[in-house]
């Protein structure tokens, strides 16, 4: 009998903001009939805990199923004809982080969790949907392993606070002692939603970049002070913050997940077509 596990994995990211796991390497271990004496070989015991190689080598004569997930997250592996129905512990395998501009040549394996399978038979086999979303914690963390850097949030009318804008540039950048940095850009969804990522060498730049930048341990790097504008479609700005919003609380040295709000006027937001949301019928 085939047995097929299949689902979709994502991590939380700032507020409402998450992001499928895309490109990942999915590996599936059968914990057997004697669970209890395989909990501590398959690592059970060090969830979401990133995994040395030694101790990722012994737990490979229970692998039962291997494979990739899609770009959206999304993974379909039928398990090895040994497995015979029981409890399998599931394990992730990351060499890159969605939306990273740089590429580290490096690879973190972990377990994500335990799993009881309900199997559902169909005609091709029996089937188990799971699907899981990562803890905003911890994937944080493992974002800064990665040296990965993010700034999502909303655009939206300063008088009606809910009006999203949609079609508009925000730019972001680092208000530097020395030459203010340009850390990314990106376009606002149907929801006034927009995400920027960057790296630590994106505002680590210095006056003799890219021959010399500030080279520190990613866990302790001070994170940007940030400021923002926002281009319409016609390239004209309609928000330009002030450089000196990057040097207050709540801008200056921002985490690796940033979230934030920004807003616009109501005459500016009229521009953009928003007319009906800010109270007309």
């Amino acid at each position: 009998m085939k047995y097929i596990v299949e689902g979709h994995f994502s991590a939380a990211l700032c507020r409402d903001f998450s992001e499928p796991i895309g490109k990942a390497e999915l590996k599936i271990y059968d914990l057997g009939e004697s669970v209890d004496e395989r909990l501590h070989l398959l690592n059970l015991d060090r969830c979401q805990e990133p995994l040395e190689k030694k101790a990722i080598l012994r737990k490979e004569e229970f692998l039962v199923g291997n494979g990739t997930t899609d770009t959206q997250g999304k993974y379909r592996i039928e398990l090895h004809y040994t497995y015979q129905g029981g409890a399998l512990a599931i394990d992730l395998c990351i060499s890159n982080i969605p939306g990273q501009k740089n590429t580290p040549q490096k690879s973190v394996q972990f377990v994500v969790q335990k799993m009881t399978p309900i199997w559902r038979k169909k005609e091709e086999g029996s089937y188990y949907i799971w699907n899981y979303r990562l803890p905003f914690d911890f994937w944080s963390q493992l974002r800064i392993s990665f040296d990965a850097w993010m700034i999502c949030g909303y655009l939206k009318s300063k008088d009606d606070r809910k009006l999203p804008l949609k079609g508009v540039k925000v730019l972001a950048f680092d208000a530097d002692w020395i030459k203010d940095d340009f850390l990314g850009e990106a376009l606002t969804d149907e929801t006034g939603a927009f995400r920027i990522d960057y790296n630590g060498k994106d505002f680590k730049r210095t006056f003799l970049s890219p021959l010399i930048n500030v080279e520190t341990p990613f866990r302790v790097i001070p994170g940007p002070g940030v400021y923002f504008k926002a281009q319409n479609s016609q390239g004209a700005y309609i928000l330009e913050e002030s450089r000196s919003l990057g040097n207050q609380d709540g801008r200056k040295n921002i985490p690796h997940c940033f979230y934030v709000d920004l807003y616009i006027n109501s005459e500016k937001a009229e521009s953009l077509g928003a007319k009906k949301s800010l109270g007309e019928n």
